[in-house]
């Protein structure tokens, strides 16, 4: 069972992945957290940036969740 500080830090490393993949852009940063938060929720990313291989694909070759879906919906 994961604790709610553990969470947290695990929206936080994947928002900050979030932001650095969208460019850094200024902004926004309420958009990374939500879209973090939901991936980490629904149980497709550890918050790990060791979960994704070069390039932004998961194992398997497919692309990342999330990655560049940010606004796109």
């Amino acid at each position: 069972m994961t604790t709610e500080n553990e969470r947290d830090n695990r929206i936080r490393t994947r928002a900050y992945e979030l932001w650095e993949n969208d460019g850094r852009r200024d902004g926004d940063h309420e958009r990374y957290w939500h879209e973090a938060a939901r991936q980490i929720d629904a149980g497709g990313h550890s918050g790990l940036a060791s979960d994704l291989q070069p390039g932004g694909t998961q194992p398997g070759g497919g692309p990342a969740r999330g990655v560049g879906s940010i606004g796109n919906e």
